[in-house]
């Protein structure tokens, strides 16, 4: 859990309650509905007045660590405070979930290697998960926690650098339930949870653009604060909780299984298998899942057409502003139908110039009748998806929530109970050592794409003359889209494919083509290629070929500072890292001894990899 803590330093930020409340929470309950609860939780016993009119829970009286020495007991309070608040009518909306405490409990799912422990959890009144098809199958469900819950209850008389260490490890279960969470069930937009430590109560989002974490509000003496927020994910619905309406989770009768189906535009598709999927130890990023798909009539009627042939489709978390896969190919297309114009018209192309006659004759022939298309993946739908919340204006970066530092236990002052006990003080958050750039924590949108072909990444494929073929094909791809004046930024043996029924190469994943512009600068939320197959100046950094070699060395220095801009050169770079990779690792080999000789041989063993 330690390197999951460590990434998530880097993408989490700090804001108020109140502008968490405001902002990242599923909905903002009014005051009056705080009010509603608030008489009822008191006709319920559950909210008592103090001496001085203030209100408390009755079973917050003080700090759980001063009442209580089980963490069930402490905090099992919240249950019936959960089940008086769901009492109240609230106009518009309807109670969507039910505290389940069960304190370091192991959960189910449908992956045995999902589980982990948790404290509890707010569940859907209605399940997200189709029904067993018998008792002895039924356990609780991953998919079902909404929100996941962690408690810590610190002995009284704790050392102030021992409780900060249970602190640590509350928020290591929180964060790495909810990187579990996310991993495992692709209709999760994003998510929440909710850490108490002892009295202090935080709340967290955590989304593909970046997470968040309230500060603190004390359970026995902000009460109003503590409903808002039990309020806020017990009346919310689905889609504000992170629940992806677009994808239902099946069962198909016929053979018991369970599937996912996805929603397209106004098309259905369901799950066959998962093809590829992109797991990290943080919950930001791409987030990138490729699925073998075939179309179905709807939700609730699964059954595959006679007729429908297999697609793939993937899904994907993109930066807002970012173009789809598809406009991106739309706008390469167009680019190269131009230049297929110029030359129908005489036209000669400067791209043209040094390049031997059958070269030339390659690009016009895939120029010709708009037969580049073959050489790149064929689109057939399309859809944006839901959109993570933005970076709130006065957020801040809160330093090491994750990780143990110098600390020192100083006589303090507290707010109520005994001010003879001295309380945890650290000290300043220290600055974020980051190799990376600093994050501009751009929203992001979630879009699907639907393909036409079913094909086989480069490193799938066993056959040495195929991949060879395809990398050729996909060479060839990386020459149209100079021609068109972009570039790929990506190639890796991932997104080189081949396409068994076709007998050819395809080049994938645009998501990261971008029209080449020498006046470029670079991004605060660097996009990361494979690498392994990067291009040495975009890894490094560095500028090591100058295109004027008459430069000075001083010149050298200046062009050196300004940002590398990737170009065609680049991805040619790529494809020999790659074609090395696979010469270096893949080519089965043996080795033979011969009686005339000491030395050893290697000898090819046969044509696969």
């Amino acid at each position: 859990m330690a390197a999951i803590g460590e990434q998530m330093n880097r993408e989490l930020v700090a804001v108020s309650f109140e502008s968490f409340i405001k902002h990242y929470a599923p909905f903002q309950p009014s005051s009056e509905v705080v009010d509603k609860c608030l008489e009822r939780l008191r006709t319920d016993g559950l909210v008592v007045p103090t001496t001085a009119g203030v209100d408390r829970f009755a079973g917050f009286q003080e700090p759980p660590s001063r009442q209580y020495t089980s963490k069930k007991v402490a905090y099992g309070h919240l249950s019936a405070i959960c089940r008086s608040i769901s009492q109240v009518a609230v106009d518009g909306r309807v109670v969507s979930c039910s505290l389940v405490q069960e304190p370091d409990t192991t959960t189910g799912s449908q992956n045995p290697e999902a589980s982990h422990a948790i404290d509890g959890y707010f569940k859907p009144v209605t399940s997200t998960v189709p029904p067993p098809n018998s008792p002895e199958e039924e356990r609780e469900d991953t998919a079902d926690i909404a929100v996941n819950c962690e408690w810590m209850l610190p002995e009284s008389d704790d050392d102030p650098v021992l409780r900060h260490g249970d602190a640590i490890h509350s928020r290591l279960n929180a964060v790495s339930a909810a990187l579990h969470e996310m991993n495992n069930d692709p209709r999760r937009t994003h998510m929440y949870s909710t850490t108490i430590e002892d009295e202090a109560m935080c709340l967290w989002y955590w989304s593909r653009s970046h997470s968040a974490k309230s500060t603190a509000v004390d359970i026995t003496n902000d009460v109003r604060s503590t409903v808002r927020a039990l309020v806020s994910f017990l009346f919310a619905n689905m889609v504000e909780l992170g629940y992806d309406e677009n994808i239902q989770r099946r069962l198909d009768p016929k053979d018991g299984r369970c599937y996912y189906v996805f929603r397209v535009g106004d098309r259905y598709f369901k799950s066959c298998r998962c093809i590829f999927e992109h797991r990290n130890t943080c919950i930001s990023g791409r987030s990138t899942r490729v699925f073998k798909v075939v179309q179905v009539p709807s939700f609730d009627d699964i059954t595959e057409e006679a007729t429908a042939s297999p697609m793939v489709l993937k899904d994907v978390w993109l930066d807002t502003g970012a173009k789809t896969e598809k406009e991106i190919q739309d706008a390469i297309f167009a680019r190269l139908d131009t230049v297929a114009r110029k030359l129908q018209d005489g036209q000669d192309l400067p791209h043209f110039a040094g390049l031997e006659d059958a070269e030339k004759r390659l690009l016009r022939d895939a120029l010709r009748d708009e037969n580049y298309k073959q050489h790149f993946l064929t689109i057939d739908c399309d859809t944006r998806g839901a959109l993570s919340k933005s970076l709130l204006q006065d957020s801040r970066r809160p330093g090491s929530l994750f990780s143990p530092r110098a600390s020192e236990a100083v006589p303090a002052k507290f707010a109520i109970g005994d001010t003879s006990r001295s309380q945890l003080r650290l000290p300043p958050d220290p600055p974020i050592q980051c190799p990376f750039p600093p994050r501009s924590f751009l929203a992001k949108y979630q879009y699907r794409v639907v393909f036409k072909e079913q094909c086989d990444a480069l490193h799938d494929v066993d056959d040495s003359g195929n991949v060879f073929m395809a990398m050729k094909d996909c060479l060839l791809a990386v020459q149209l889209l100079f021609l068109a004046g972009w570039v790929h930024r990506d190639i890796s043996s991932g997104n080189l494919l081949w396409d068994p029924k076709s007998k050819r190469g395809i080049l994938s994943d645009l998501e990261y083509a971008k029209e080449f512009n020498t006046e470029g600068t670079g991004s605060s939320d660097p996009k990361t290629g494979t690498p392994a197959f990067m291009a040495t100046e975009i890894i490094s950094q560095r500028l090591i070929l100058f295109s004027n070699l008459n430069l000075s060395s001083e010149d050298k220095k200046d062009a050196g500072r300004k940002p590398i801009i990737h170009n065609f050169q680049h991805d040619l770079e790529s494809f020999f890292w790659l074609l090395l990779w696979i010469l270096t690792t893949r080519i089965s080999t043996r080795w033979t001894s011969r009686p005339d000789a000491q030395s050893h041989t290697v000898s090819r063993e046969d044509d696969r990899l």
